[in-house]
């Protein structure tokens, strides 16, 4: 009953740190739980301009094909972007790195994004092996 708790619990937290439905508009979104840099809470402004300047390999599609889910801590980013069939291009928030999606293969329909949300330019920005 425990773990069944627990599931419902994360499901609602992941739920609930969505993106707002108006995509175009950022200041819309609010502030995501628990997600801090060492300067202040993350929201949907910061990501999407960390999603502005990373570069991204080139055999990846546009990035608002991939569901992007993030954790970050202090100002240390991790992300597993995920290209899906269907629509795709949520942004979502895990409240420990070990919530992300942990994929083994894919090619660039799964991306890896390790770095400092300050210095995206310099994320080590990389797609999975084909298995």
């Amino acid at each position: 009953m425990k773990s069944l708790l627990t599931l419902v619990v994360l499901i609602m937290s992941i739920s609930s740190c969505e993106e707002s439905s108006d995509r175009n508009n950022p200041k819309s979104a609010t502030v995501m739980p628990d997600q801090r840099t060492s300067s202040g809470p993350i929201d949907i402004a910061l990501i999407r301009e960390f999603e502005e300047n990373i570069r991204l390999p080139g055999r990846a599609s546009d990035i608002g094909q991939y569901d992007r889910y993030y954790h970050v801590d202090g100002g240390y980013l991790e992300a597993v972007f995920h290209r899906r069939s269907e629509s795709g291009g949520g942004i979502f928030f895990v409240g420990d790195s070990n919530e992300l999606p942990r994929i083994l293969d894919g090619g660039c329909a799964v991306i890896n994004v390790r770095g400092s949300i300050d210095e995206p330019e310099a994320a080590r920005v990389l797609c999975n092996g084909v298995a």
